[in-house]
């Protein structure tokens, strides 16, 4: 349902008018393109189909395919009904008192003037004491009529409802016999009325229930609502048009009860019917539309004459029912133009995005398709109709299952989404369940090509080869597995570990990302002594895969250069002993530390002065321990950085005082246990060694101990 937008002048000066007209024609001249823009009127739907209650004895057998039928009938028209999902389906469990108000709530915040909402129901109806009429909910709640009333109030003016209710007394819409009904504030004319039903002892009338609380709603003076607790009932106050904007049929009068069938209800298959024989019932000419009208027009006969009791349907607004058309006329199923399809060797071919029409006839048919893959891709494959419940297998070039589905798709209908690489597939579908055959089922074949994988193993390398070859200052390399989808990668990177990655962090190669065909890549420019952070992808025509896992590292001059000055030192105080940190130098081999007690200055000589103590360690670390230290002395230290090219000048001097320690060790100063021993403070690293007065020591301090040990032993 579209609508067009109008600008309408009124005048009461004539001689303003040419005025007028100029000024329409600029309005529309400059924002034409405004106006073709407007918001269309759209379509929505709540179809609820109740078979399962809490209680068991209440359960029905029809009314999910009730709910289901009639929405896919509607739906069969895509030129009317747009928007699949904007039709939601309630059934059974779901379809609660809480759920279904907090769905039609929805709708009524979403719909602007224009929409068409479409609420169908079927389950069980019943009468509380008095006039009260109610649905019944799968909880065993009332969903009563004044509770219908007041969320049909909240949709706003200019939306059409069209209320379509199968359920035992869902009759009843207008009593002309009893002066309290409310036809006169609806302002209903007479070709408004079923007058199928005259009973003065009308009780059960739900849709004249509703229309009547909605009119007393809108006059703001409902007992029941304005002396609710609840503002927001309270504040209810509808200004909606009730004799054109809401219209209703129910498949029984006040006084009667519907029944359920195979595969539907009574009443509600002959309404579904109606989109394939209704056309022309309320005209003489068809043409090709079944208005809301005309499936009443058609159903309401054959309910009359088919039920083995009385079954009366009713309506209320023909008008809005007559205006507004419900789909295009359904075709009558045919034979399956597909078959012979019913082997491997007969499967018919279903192309990319195409969808077909095929029957399950009859009795033990099985239809067989196929399809073929250029390069590996993500398939969905689903079944619809309006009623049949299939069965979904596929199968490898070889004729071998991969996957089988019931009930994956759109209730009793069927989905399998897989990835698959290139070749042939075949698909069987089959009837299962209740129905032996299926008069017309869709199938449809979507194909996707997915991103490329992510690439894996990812590394970076920075300064030197492990064999010690320099790769070069500001230099990183990197390498990763190859992808066989890819056309190209994008290496992404940043110095800073966080996603996205910076693209105004540059290398010579360009910024952030870098796009290459290789599964290599060298990017130079960069800063030495920065940590940067790499993350790869693969790129192929049908996208780019996620990011590789990430990995960082530091570049750094090769070894064919002087190593930089160790930067970032500092010193820590411990119990007695004393740290030297300092950054990594990328490619330093070695580095020689120092521990002093004088602060001369920052040369080799203070390194090699009678108060220091000097330590070569490896050149992949950044710490050493210096123990075993005069109480409470203080210490000067330093690092340098040497390779095969020579080495780099003493850091600056960082300076830590040793913790005071329990008890007092000595006046020695420990190097790290690389180092050979203990050396003591003013001799020189190569003097030291374990003979001299230590050996003398231990001698003396033994021969005292076997002395006290003999005293008391009595010797």
């Amino acid at each position: 349902m579209k609508t067009s937008t109008h600008i309408i002048i009124e005048t009461k000066n004539s001689k303003f008018l040419p005025i007028m007209l100029m000024l329409v024609f600029l309005w529309s001249s400059l924002f034409s393109s405004i106006t073709s823009a407007q918001v269309e009127s759209q379509r929505f739907g709540l179809f609820v189909g109740i078979d399962k209650y809490t209680n068991p004895l209440d359960s029905l057998s029809s009314c999910v395919n009730d709910a289901v039928g009639f929405r896919n009938s509607l739906l069969s028209d895509s030129s009317l009904f747009e928007h699949p999902g904007n039709a939601m389906v309630l059934t059974d469990e779901d379809a609660t008192e809480t759920e279904l108000k907090s769905r039609l709530s929805y709708f009524a915040n979403i719909l602007n003037p224009g929409d068409l909402f479409i609420y169908f129901h079927s389950g069980h109806g019943g009468q509380f004491s008095g006039e009260d009429t109610y649905l019944l909910c799968h909880d065993e709640q009332d969903f009563s009529d004044n509770e219908l009333a007041i969320a049909l109030s909240e949709f706003v003016d200019g939306v059409q409802i069209i209320v379509i209710v199968d359920a035992c007394r869902s009759g009843g819409l207008i009593n002309k016999a009893d002066p309290q009904k409310p036809s006169t504030d609806l302002n209903m004319t007479s070709t408004d009325l079923n007058k199928t039903s005259t009973d003065s002892n009308d009780s059960w009338n739900f849709a004249s229930n509703v229309l009547s609380h909605m009119s007393i709603i809108s006059k703001g003076s409902d007992p029941k609502i304005d002396n609710s607790s609840d503002p927001k009932i309270i504040n209810y106050k509808t200004t909606k048009s009730l004799s054109t904007d809401i219209a209703f049929i129910t498949a029984a009068a006040y006084d009667e009860n519907s029944y359920t069938g195979d595969p539907y209800s009574l009443y509600a298959g002959y309404v579904i019917d109606g989109f394939i024989n209704g056309d022309g019932s309320d005209s003489t000419t068809a043409d090709g539309y079944i208005s809301f009208w005309e499936l009443f027009q058609y159903s309401y006969p054959l309910a009359l004459s088919n039920s083995t009791q009385p079954m009366t349907p009713q309506y209320s607004n023909e008008t809005l029912l007559t205006n507004t058309i419900a789909a295009a006329k359904l075709a009558k199923a045919a034979p399956d133009p597909f078959e012979e399809n019913d082997a491997f060797g007969e499967a018919i071919q279903i192309s990319k995005d195409e969808k077909q029409w095929h029957s399950i006839l009859p009795l033990g048919d099985n239809d067989y398709l196929k399809f073929t893959l250029a390069q590996r891709s993500t398939v969905e494959i689903f079944t619809d109709g309006t009623i049949g419940d299939t069965e979904l297998f596929l199968y490898n070039g070889g004729q071998s299952l991969i996957a089988t589905d019931d009930d994956s798709g759109d209730y009793t209908f069927s989905n399998i989404s897989q990835t698959l690489d290139a070749g042939t597939y075949y698909i069987m579908v089959r009837e299962v369940g209740s129905n032996d055959t299926i008069e017309a089922y869709s199938i449809y074949l979507t194909i996707d090509i997915p991103p490329p994988p992510t690439p894996e193993n990812l590394t970076a390398e920075g300064g030197c080869l492990p064999s010690g070859q320099p790769i070069g200052s500001g230099k990183m390399n990197l390498q990763w597995d190859t992808v066989n989808e890819a056309i190209s990668y994008n290496l992404y990177y940043d110095d800073d570990s966080s996603e996205p990655y910076d693209p105004q962090v540059n290398a010579q190669e360009g910024s952030s990302p870098v796009s290459t065909t290789s599964n290599t890549l060298s990017l130079t420019g960069l800063e030495n002594h920065q940590t940067y952070y790499f993350a790869v992808t693969s790129v192929a025509t049908n996208g780019e895969s996620t990011f590789s896992t990430q990995v960082s590292t530091v570049p750094h001059q090769g070894f064919d250069v002087i190593p930089d000055i160790p930067f970032e030192v500092n010193g820590t105080g411990g119990n007695g002993e004393v740290t030297l940190n300092w950054h990594l130098i990328g490619n330093a081999r070695s580095y020689t530390c120092y521990c002093s007690t004088s602060a001369t200055d920052e040369s080799e000589a203070t390194a090699k002065s009678k108060s220091s103590t000097t330590v070569k360690v490896d050149g992949n670390l950044t710490s050493h321990l210096f123990s075993n230290l005069v109480t409470g002395q203080t210490y000067y230290l330093g690092v340098k950085a040497e390779n095969e090219s020579g080495d780099s000048e003493f850091s600056s001097q960082t300076t830590v005082v040793a913790v005071k320690q329990e008890t007092n060790t000595g006046d020695t100063v420990a190097s790290s246990s690389s180092s050979g021993g203990g050396c003591l403070i003013g001799k020189n690293r190569e003097n030291c060694s374990n003979t001299g007065l230590f050996p003398l020591y231990f001698t003396l301090l033994g021969l005292c101990f076997y002395k006290r040990l003999f005293r008391y032993a009595g010797y």
